[in-house]
């Protein structure tokens, strides 16, 4: 664990009833930005999208998602619902690199791996210790 934690961080660990209530209000704004760009895309293929561009259709719909997180995460650490809830990505007092969000979120599994975080007494997630990562509290 890195050492540019504060003293007091176990005190800081964002809970996971405020980590659920962040996800559940991110998700009614990732669903209309997907829907946002899935709309030309079905538009123009008059929804029939198979075989080797419904792949291609998925890792743009990925890639969206990577990108909406990327950018509020390295714009102040925070997501719309981590605002609302208070709470915050945190790495040695730097902004997250594109590849500790990719790592994150490859990890986090739909957030179901925040219930990792009550396996250690750090209280640290398996997405978070794999990329280094916290989730604080304001």
């Amino acid at each position: 664990m890195p050492n540019s934690f504060p003293a007091d961080h176990h005190a800081n660990v964002a809970p996971l009833w405020r980590r659920c209530a962040a996800m559940f209000y991110d998700s009614f704004l990732l669903l209309a930005i997907l829907f946002i760009a899935a709309a030309p895309v079905v538009m123009l293929t008059d929804n029939n999208i198979t075989g080797y561009w419904l792949w291609l259709f998925r890792l743009y719909l990925l890639s969206c998602i990577v990108l909406f997180y990327g950018w509020f995460w390295r714009h102040g650490g925070q997501t719309l619902g981590m605002k609302t809830w208070g709470i915050y990505v945190h790495h040695n007092q730097t902004t997250l690199s594109w590849w500790r969000i990719i790592l994150r979120l490859s990890f986090a599994l739909l957030g179901l791996m925040n219930l990792s975080m009550y396996s250690n007494r750090a209280r640290l997630a398996y997405h978070e210790r794999i990329s280094t990562t916290r989730t604080l509290r304001r």
